[in-house]
This record gives structure tokens, C-alpha cells and sequence, in this order.
């Protein structure tokens, strides 16, 4: 296809001026805004290139978005017989533009408007030959069959670039020794990064840690890995001052040990776009790509954590930059300097405060439209009311209470009188008989399911207080509220069949919970959890079945063997809970000597018994409630029906409770036990923190602005936030929403009727995600 000059330097621009904002943030669709817009498309085959103006390819769409979504433009292109605009007959042959790059310069009546991209995909109509008269090369005249048609080009904004291949490569912190050719003090691995990584502590539910990945000073990206193959100039300035980044480091590995940090959403944001851009065959950046963020609206404070496997660029900063965060971003190319620009977003009205002192900023390019009184254009406002609630209630993982039950009193035996009167008249004397062979039968028989339970099942007794010291109710009554439930008794008992004994302790092995600082010992702790403890005496000098002898755990033979008593016979108990069908308790199954040692009948005259009522048992109970927290903490009574929002964050909000008199050990020659109930881990603050974020955003309808108008401007932008609609006028609506696409249409006409261009702009609030920032870790 033909060619023209490449079009004149611009002159430099402030950044800003790029994509141009409304005068004191008020925009009004009247007479200040024409009719007419005119677009003009230019090509280049490589990035460096010099732009070529094609006035022969006709833009008829073009639309701006914020990622996820890829702008698209649509160009249109005549081949063949053509009627050119200076009156002539020519003949155009088809154009070859696949994959070159695309500048649309759209001019409104305020101001210019730029969409940057590539082509993508070409479609071609034919619409058959025309004849054409020539003269052959013995100028003997000859007819000419020429092919015409419709060439169709759509195009994608250049945010599909970043899209193009998974993230191969990770950049990290090393020394001058094992350093890489052409890098300072660090390498290139072919791997994806992964940022904040995180780690479960063995066998501990919902409690997450995050490995500290980031180094803890800026590196300058090397110049080798951004400047293009054919490099046009880059100043020192605009947008960035400098092109630093952290890398990824690894403690005491590769010769350094630094000290790491935590990635933020900046930090992480600033790596992809230096490090993880589209690459030629030789590992080098052919397309520069920069961060602006003139308002820091990406917040430096939080602590998200991003595995980029078999991610790409694109598909890793929508998961960074995304709505549900109140975050967005688009992205635009600044033709002075030639980078390509990840603009970054909030799609908040107003400041949003995470936890205490972390705020993630209000938009600042807001504004007012104004388009009430104007013929020409058109719009309406959709309001959602059905994700709007009274009370947001934010619940974590069940609560856990922790107690010491004794045997005898508090739990009760889990067989019947009559079950164990069954065995003895039918084994009984087998259990004194002198015949190895009639023992082992009848200790094989309460093995068996009939009689599994005797000597074994111990239950919680019916008439047990539930209290501690028989004083204070051992589960609390502070969520709900217990005048809105109960009438005259304010104790809270749970509902039997959501109430369970757990497998293990959430004590770790090590910890001393006498301790002040008990709740911080406990978490930092990478023990593993204990299992149920029974604890007791051990047995008298005399192995009579008086137990007289040093607190025994007898459910763990290592500890029980530190305060070992020689007279003491060599078995342990283990303990488990319970099947629901059995009853809420637990199975203690004796290892190294007959069941019958906890029935009175150990069925040998040199294995003393152990009775069961000296005996203590601390268990963990899961109750029916969850840690939840309400906000605002209470509704007007006179509402119907309380339209409650829930969010359900699992296992990484927790309570974790000890009742007073629990043993939780033995120190020397006593039993540790707690001296007034404690907490272990209470993620209450936390949660009601939560509930707050979400109440802001949750209280508030959801708005969706659609504006259509026959007048095109140059002051609406993907990432604008758009307040009010109409402002004291009649139409007045607040909508407090981020504009999400502009778009541009340009019908080909004729020149007796030309196509008129239209504009329409759409906008989306999204949802919230507080967990991005704010993550239950310890």
C-alpha cells in the first residue's frame, strides 16, 4: 500500500497532558463540546520506528478500557478501484499490516485523544474484479481484471502485549561472586517468581506465615534488559525519575544474607513492569514499559502474596490492580518518550482505612458530569440495591474452649452395667484362669465390637455443670447478644450435635502457658500440637491401686518417663475422641497391659490398676459458634427483617480459649493449671476490623453510569471516577463509580450524507476483597 512521511516530532508535553482532566473537575455535555471528531490512524512496523500517517485506513471504532478488559480499535481499508479524495481514479493493493503497530490520533473539539495498539487480525471481503484498460509491453492495449475489496483490521490496545507469554524468569539478590555477566550483584533465573510465598506451620489450621522474599533496598534495572533494539531516546524523567526495582532474595543463600522484607502491591508492581515485559529472542525488552502512580494510589503497606506460574504480565497485575481491591489500571503509551504506561487507580470516593493506619487514597481525578439539559446525549444511572445490607457480619473458623474434665464426676463411664456384667459371666473367669491360651481369648474379646466399650468409652456425664470450679459458665456469652435470645438465663450451652471433642490439643509441645507472654510463645512456636492428655498420679511404693506417687501424663510416656517412678508399671494410655453415634467423649486405650487395668481387672497379679476416677482429662471443645464480628453492632428494632451480609474467612480468624483450673502440664512435682481463663488466640480485633472495611463498601448501592452523545470530548478517561451525575439539577444522582471504557464509533458515510461520530462512556464500581490487605498471618 502506499506510504507517506513520517509525521514531525511532537513537541514535548507534560505527562498529564496526555489524557487531559477537567477543569475543576466538572465536565458539561453542552455547546463548549462539538460535533465533529476527526481520526487519523498511523503504522510502524517496529517499536522504534518513526510513526507513518496511512490516511488511507478509515478508523470506524476505538475504545479506551481499564484492564481486564483490551481496548479494540477497528480499521477499514479499500483496496482496488478507489475514487481517492482529490477526485482521481487510483488503485490500491492490498495492505500487508498484520501485527504492526497503530497510533489513532482522534481530534475533538477540546483537545486530542491517543489509542495506541497493534493489529491483530485481518479480515478480507472481496467484492469481485474490475476491468481496467493498460497497454501490455508492446503497447498493444490489453483489459485488466483488478481484484477489489474490503480489508478489515482489528486492532488491541498495547495492555495485550503484556499478555502475549507466561512470566519464564526470576531476578535475585546475590553476591559479586556468583553474579551474572552484564548484572551487579544479582541473576536471572528461568523460573517464575513467587512473592510473599507462604507456609503452614505442621498441623496448625488457618495459621499462615509468609516468607520475607524481597530485598530490602532498590536495585537499577540494568540498561541492557529495558532499552529496546532499536532504541529511540528516554530521558532521565517522565514518569519515573529512575527505573529501580527490589529483587527477590533468599536468606543466607548465593553468598548474601541480607535482611528481606515484605513485597507490597508497589514493590511487586515495580518488579513485574521492569523485569517481566515482552522479550525478542534474545531476552531483551523491545517494548519499555513504566509505572505511573503520581498519587501512590498503589498501596506500599500491605502484604499479598502472588505466585506468577504459568501467569503472563497482564494476568498477573489485573490479580494486583483489580476492583475487588479498589484498584484498577489502564494503559496508555506516551509518544514523547515512547514507553508504554501502566496507570494505576483507586475506585473510591473517599479514603479507605485498613486496620489502623493504613489508608488506601480516595480518586483523585474525580469528577462531576454535567449532560442533564443537552439533545445530544443521552444517559442512564443503574443503581443495585440488592447487595446493600444493614449489618455486615464477618465470621473466622469455630471457637475452641479448652478444659480439664475428671473422670468419675465430670465424665462417666460409656458402657452399660449390664454390658460389663455380659463380659465377666461370659470371660471373666478365663481372665484368672492359669491357661495362657483362655487369657489372650478373653482380652481378644473386649476387642471385639460387642464389648468394645467396656473398660474403655468415658463420656461426658448428663448431670456435668458445664462450668469451671463450679463457679463461671466455661462457654462465654458475648456474641450474640443474650437479651435477644434468652429470656430469664443468660448461660449459653451449645447445640450438642455441632459440639465436638477434637483429635489434639491446640497447645504446642514446649510452651509454657503459665506464662504472661503465653499468647506470643504460642504463635511464634513452630511446634507441633499435642494430643488429649489424661493426667494423674502416679501409682504407691507398694503397687497397691492407691495412687500416691508423682503427677503422671499418662497419655505420653516420653514426659511420664522424666518423672519416672521405678515402681510404676511400664504402660500409657491413649486417648481419642469419641464417634458422634457414642457420645460426646473419648476412648482411652491402654498400651502394654490389659483394658481391664482401667476396670479394677488388670488379669495379672504383678500389673497394678488404674482407677479411673484419679484420673483427669484436658480436652479441646470445638463449640457451635463461630468467631464472628457484627458491624454496626446493632439494628434499629423497628427494621422487618435485618439484611445481613456474611463473609466467611475460615480457618485464618481464630479463638482459641483456656478454662480456668485446666492442667496444661506438670512442672516439677505439681500440675500446672490455669489460674483464670485465658486466651491462647483471639482474632476478634481483626475480624471487627474487616467488618468495618466491608460495612463502608457494602452500606452504599451499587451505580452504573451508561452515557451515549453525539459530541466527542477529550476529558474522559479509563480510571476517572464520576461522582455526581447532574449536580443540583432535577436528574441529580450520586454514583461515585470509575469510568471503565470510553469509546468512539465513526459510521462511514457518504459525502452527501457523512457518518456523524458517536461517544459513550460505561463505568463499574466492582466488588471488595479486604483479605488482600490484610491477611490473618502471623
Amino acid at each position: 500500500m502506499p506510504t507517506a512521511d513520517p509525521e514531525p516530532e511532537d513537541p514535548p508535553v507534560a505527562i498529564n497532558d496526555n489524557n487531559p482532566q477537567p477543569t475543576d473537575n466538572s465536565l458539561e455535555f453542552g455547546s463548549g463540546i462539538g460535533f465533529d471528531a476527526v481520526a487519523e490512524v498511523y503504522v510502524r512496523q517496529n517499536w522504534g520506528d518513526a510513526w507513518t500517517l496511512q490516511d488511507k485506513l478509515v478508523c470506524t471504532e476505538v475504545n479506551w478500557a481499564a484492564s481486564p478488559t483490551i481496548p479494540t480499535a477497528q480499521l477499514v481499508y479499500r483496496y482496488g478501484h478507489t475514487l481517492e479524495r482529490d477526485g482521481t481514479v487510483g488503485v490500491r493493493a492490498k495492505a500487508s499490516l498484520g501485527g504492526w503497530y497503530v497510533r489513532i490520533i482522534v481530534t475533538c473539539a477540546d483537545g486530542n485523544r491517543r489509542w495506541h495498539g497493534f493489529v491483530d487480525d485481518v479480515a478480507d471481503a472481496p467484492a469481485g474484479y474490475v476491468a481496467r484498460a493498460a497497454l501490455d509491453e508492446d503497447d498493444l492495449p490489453i483489459t485488466i481484471q483488478d481484484p477489489t475489496g474490503v480489508q478489515t483490521l482489528s486492532c488491541v490496545g498495547m495492555v495485550a502485549a503484556l499478555d502475549r507469554s507466561p512470566i519464564l524468569t526470576s531476578f535475585f539478590q546475590t553476591n559479586t561472586t556468583n553474579q551474572q555477566t552484564g548484572y551487579t550483584a544479582m541473576r536471572a533465573a528461568l523460573s517464575a517468581p513467587a512473592f510473599n510465598p507462604r507456609t503452614k506451620l505442621a498441623e496448625e489450621p488457618g495459621e499462615l506465615r509468609q516468607i520475607e522474599n524481597c530485598s530490602a533496598a532498590e536495585v537499577a534495572v540494568p540498561v541492557t534488559q529495558w532499552e529496546p533494539a532499536t532504541a529511540p531516546d528516554f530521558p532521565a524523567t517522565l514518569p519515573d525519575a529512575d527505573r529501580n526495582a527490589h529483587l527477590l532474595i533468599w536468606r543466607n543463600l548465593y553468598g548474601v544474607s541480607p535482611t528481606g522484607v515484605y513485597w507490597t502491591s508497589k514493590k511487586m508492581v515495580q518488579y513485574l513492569v521492569c523485569y517481566c515485559g515482552p522479550r525478542d529472542g534474545e531476552a531483551n525488552e523491545r517494548l519499555p514499559i513504566w509505572v505511573y502512580d503520581p498519587d501512590n494510589d498503589i498501596p506500599d503497606w500491605d502484604r499479598p502474596d502472588l505466585d506468577c506460574e504459568g501467569k503472563t504480565l497482564k494476568e498477573s497485575l489485573d490479580l494486583i490492580l483489580s476492583l475487588k481491591h479498589s484498584l484498577g489500571y489502564w494503559v496508555w503509551v506516551d509518544d514523547v518518550t515512547n514507553r508504554i504506561v501502566v496507570q494505576a487507580f483507586t475506585a473510591l470516593e473517599s479514603t479507605l482505612t485498613v486496620g489502623v493506619d493504613k489508608d488506601l487514597n480516595a480518586n483523585s481525578r474525580w469528577l462531576d458530569i454535567i449532560c442533564d439539559t443537552d439533545p445530544a446525549t443521552s444517559f442512564t444511572v443503574q443503581k443495585t440495591e440488592s447487595a446493600v445490607a444493614n449489618q455486615v457480619l464477618v465470621r473466622g473458623s469455630k471457637r475452641v474452649l479448652i478444659a480439664t474434665l475428671k473422670i468419675g464426676t465430670d465424665m462417666i463411664n460409656g458402657w452399660t452395667s449390664t454390658l460389663e456384667t455380659a463380659f465377666n459371666t461370659e470371660f471373666g473367669s478365663m481372665l484368672s484362669s492359669s491357661s495362657i491360651r483362655e487369657q489372650y481369648a478373653a482380652r481378644d474379646a473386649i476387642e471385639q465390637g460387642r464389648y468394645k466399650a467396656v473398660w474403655r468409652n468415658f463420656v461426658v456425664a448428663s448431670a456435668f455443670t458445664w462450668k469451671d470450679s463450679a463457679t463461671a459458665d466455661l462457654f462465654r456469652v458475648d456474641n450474640p447478644d443474650p437479651s435477644a435470645y434468652y429470656a430469664t438465663n443468660d448461660r449459653y450451652l451449645p447445640y450438642p450435635a455441632n459440639l465436638r471433642i477434637l483429635p489434639n490439643l491446640p497447645l504446642k509441645a514446649g510452651v509454657n502457658y503459665l506464662d504472661a507472654t503465653a499468647i506470643t510463645l504460642h504463635r511464634n512456636s513452630t511446634a507441633q500440637f499435642r494430643e488429649i492428655e489424661v493426667y494423674g498420679l502416679a501409682h504407691g511404693a507398694n503397687f497397691s491401686g492407691t495412687m500416691a506417687g508423682d503427677p503422671t501424663i499418662w497419655t505420653n510416656r516420653a514426659k511420664r518417663d522424666v518423672l519416672y517412678d521405678v515402681n510404676d508399671p511400664d504402660y500409657e494410655l491413649y486417648a481419642k475422641p469419641l464417634k458422634a453415634d457414642l457420645g460426646l467423649g473419648v476412648s482411652l486405650d491402654v498400651s502394654g497391659a490389659f483394658q481391664g487395668v482401667l476396670g479394677n481387672n488388670s488379669g495379672a497379679s504383678h500389673i497394678p490398676v488404674l482407677p479411673t476416677n484419679s484420673l483427669e482429662v484436658t480436652l479441646a471443645f470445638e463449640e457451635d459458634r463461630y468467631l464472628e464480628a457484627v458491624w454496626p453492632a446493632s439494628i434499629a428494632s423497628e427494621v422487618d427483617g435485618v439484611l445481613r451480609k456474611t463473609f466467611d474467612f475460615g480457618e485464618e480468624y481464630q479463638q482459641i480459649e483456656i478454662a480456668k483450673n485446666t492442667i496444661v502440664g506438670i512442672a516439677g512435682r505439681a500440675f500446672q493449671r490455669i489460674a483464670d481463663r485465658t486466651w491462647i488466640r483471639n482474632d476478634y480485633d481483626q475480624l471487627l476490623e474487616l467488618a468495618k472495611q466491608l460495612q463502608k463498601w457494602i452500606a452504599q448501592s451499587r451505580s452504573v453510569v451508561r452515557l451515549t452523545s453525539r459530541r466527542c470530548t477529550a476529558k474522559l478517561w479509563p480510571g476517572q471516577l464520576i461522582k455526581k451525575l447532574n449536580p443540583t439539577e432535577g436528574h441529580e444522582a450520586t454514583c461515585n463509580c470509575v469510568i471503565t471504557e470510553v469509546a468512539m464509533s465513526f459510521p462511514i458515510g457518504t459525502a452527501e450524507n457523512p457518518g456523524k461520530p458517536t461517544m459513550r462512556i460505561v463505568t463499574n464500581r466492582g466488588e471488595m476483597d479486604p483479605l488482600f490487605f490484610q491477611p490473618r498471618l502471623s
